[in-house]
């Protein structure tokens, strides 16, 4: 006959969804009972002989396909008893002949050694207990987080403003919110996010169907996808005339609340420029993460422009003599920042052009949508501002902490303080270190790749002096920068070009990467709140 558990088993485990028994590995109360709970399941299931029936079937391929997680955990957990059960029950998976899965890639990045990476047991209690707290919150501790480890002021700061964004009080429902996370990492076919995001919308009740591309889509979700492309590739288009369309939609029911568009751009554009961090620091997927870059559009295209390409800013560092030392060497920098505090560059840079209204001369539809898991390749592509037709954005005209913080607070007022909050962190985060050497001022050099990141999106400030930019950020550097703030997919396990320029730490160039994607986060913000400030005054 066939084999079935023992009804005790089924009443104390097998009634609970693994999937349940899995989240409550985040709560320290259920952290114990969970934890049996499941190893009670796959020890019942290896007792098992004989036929299987219909609802063994079942039981058997939701418990396979639980492994990778169960791996995952084995692996990532904060906890070391859970990791260390569960070590324990893969052991025994293998040894009964189950096919457990071994990881192509041991580590967190392609990139950085895994004797750099903080471990899951550091000795350090506070930042121990700042990656349990992102266990506790997501269900898992990614790699992603592990990477941001490295500088836990930061990480502390995003993941307080990450998790209102995503968690916290606000118009969206959590289903939407996750699937625009998704919408928004698909623009750079980012699938590390996309599936992590994937399961947390699945998690909390999202429609299966909505996750086949923009034509699936309620008509309200779908309209967006226009501004989302936009905010991604091309923020400086972005006028109030959108921002109208979107909250004036003619069809009942369709319209966005100012609220609503606000809150759904943050998490948007929040999703454009983390994979910049993803690829910029070659991170590897969990085990338990498919690789979906086959669903997703291609984001690799011969449309796509040269990583090379000049800086907005041109020709501002003629003043200078040209320096005896190999390029691309921290010993170059040092110098060049010394150089810097001992002749700074007086001359004044002519005024930037305030930003006006403008309206877009092509339709929405031509810059396409990144949202298409099924769908055909149409991935629009960052190009050069410099080439385009369009005024500059003056920082001093419309500041994020005067007009910005002004406009989202009276849209989003916690969300206002937690991303300027954020912000400021990042800027003045420094440890007065360059590869080898201590003691140094690193403020001019932070401000330049600050400063370079808002030249590629037009966002320029009278009083900053763009020569430093060009003196600072060279060649190679730059070549990174701009590669992982516009077109960061094609970083992807770019392990040359991620040595390609300077020999600082790791955790220096993870700095760097923090930098660069939250200047483009700013960016792109700035543009949209000024849209959604000229609207709200018409």
């Amino acid at each position: 006959g066939s084999y079935s558990f023992d009804q005790k088993a089924m009443a104390g485990a097998d009634l609970v969804p693994l999937r349940d028994l899995l989240l409550d590995l985040r709560y320290q109360d259920t952290r114990p009972d969970a934890l049996a709970r499941i190893t009670a399941r796959y020890d019942e299931w290896l007792k098992g002989t004989g036929p299987e029936d219909e609802e063994d079937e079942e039981n058997t391929r939701n418990l396979l396909q639980t492994i990778p997680s169960i791996l995952n955990l084995s692996l990532s957990c904060p906890y070391k008893e859970v990791r260390d059960k569960l070590s324990a029950l893969l052991v025994r998976l293998r040894a009964a002949g189950k096919h457990v899965p071994e990881p192509v890639h041991r580590g967190v990045s392609y990139f950085i050694a895994e004797s750099k990476i903080l471990p899951l047991d550091a000795d350090e209690a506070s930042m121990l207990k700042e990656l349990q707290d992102a266990f506790d919150s997501d269900g898992r501790l990614t790699h992603m987080t592990r990477l941001m480890a490295f500088h836990p002021r930061f990480l502390k700061t995003f993941r307080l403003s990450l998790t209102h964004l995503l968690w916290g009080e606000g118009p969206l429902s959590i289903p939407i919110r996750h699937l625009l996370a998704v919408m928004g990492a698909s623009r750079h076919s980012c699938h590390y996010l996309i599936k992590i995001y994937t399961n947390h919308y699945l998690e909390n009740d999202g429609d299966p169907k909505l996750l086949d591309g923009p034509h699936a889509l309620p008509p309200k979700l779908r309209s967006i996808c226009d501004l989302s492309a936009i905010m991604a590739h091309k923020p400086w288009m972005i006028t109030a005339d959108h921002i109208n369309k979107l909250v004036r939609s003619p069809a009942p029911g369709e319209g966005w609340s100012l609220p609503e568009l606000v809150h759904a751009c943050l998490i948007l554009s929040r999703f454009h420029t983390l994979p910049g961090f993803i690829f910029g620091l070659g991170c590897v997927d969990e085990v338990d993460i498919k690789n979906t870059a086959t669903d997703m559009p291609s984001a690799r295209s011969s449309s796509a422009p040269s990583r090379g390409s000049s800086s907005p800013v041109k020709g501002l560092a003629d003043r200078l003599e040209p320096l005896e030392i190999a390029p691309d060497s921290t010993r170059t920098l040092l110098s060049r920042m010394r150089q810097l505090d001992t002749q700074p560059l007086v001359t004044p840079v002519a005024a930037p052009s305030v930003r006006k209204e403008i309206v877009a001369d092509a339709p929405l539809s031509a810059l396409g949508h990144g949202f298409e898991p099924n769908g055909a390749e149409s991935v629009a592509f960052y190009s050069d501002f410099s080439q385009a037709d369009y005024a500059t954005f003056c920082f001093q005209t419309f500041s994020w902490q005067d007009e910005a913080f002004a406009t989202l607070t009276r849209y989003n007022e916690r969300m206002a303080e937690l991303l300027t909050e954020e912000f400021q962190t990042i800027k003045d985060l420094t440890y007065e270190t360059m590869g080898d050497a201590i003691e140094v001022d690193t403020r001019k050099f932070r401000w330049a790749v600050w400063n370079y990141v808002f030249s590629l999106y037009g966002v320029t400030d009278r009083e900053y002096l763009y020569a430093e930019v060009d003196v600072l950020v060279q060649g190679s550097l730059r070549e990174w920068i701009k590669t992982i703030g516009t077109t960061p997919h094609r970083a992807e396990k770019d392990r040359k070009l991620y040595e390609s320029f300077l020999d600082l730490k790791d955790s220096e160039k993870a700095h760097m990467c923090l930098l660069v994607i939250e200047a483009r986060y700013m960016a792109a913000m700035l543009y949209l709140l000024n849209a959604v400030c000229n609207f709200a005054d018409r």
